[in-house]
């Protein structure tokens, strides 16, 4: 088994950021236009970058225990999920120009 070290955690950590967005949209200025797109926008970065955090940590740093292996697989579904809603959304951004 692998040792376990702090980076480990925080690859797995960050897995789990993505859902405090649940917290933030219970306010009322993030469900108004400007703010939630904002919002959306910032949790969409963050997530593309804990994926590319994970796959660095992975793939170059050798960090191939369960935490950093759980952190790839999770971020990667989430970071395959914002790009597939990008890549659906492209067409209307496209008509609004």
């Amino acid at each position: 088994m692998k040792k376990i070290t702090p980076a480990s955690v925080v690859a797995l950590l960050l897995a789990f950021v993505p859902w405090t967005i649940l917290l933030v949209r219970t306010h009322e200025w993030a469900l108004k236009s400007p703010a939630a797109e904002i919002t959306i926008g910032i949790y969409s970065v963050e997530i593309i970058l804990a994926f590319l955090y994970c796959l660095i940590l992975y793939t170059k740093k050798n960090h191939k225990d369960a935490m950093t292996s759980i952190g790839l697989v999770v971020n990667g579904l989430y970071a395959a999920g914002v790009l597939g809603i990008v890549g659906i959304s492209i067409p209307g951004w496209l008509e609004r120009i």
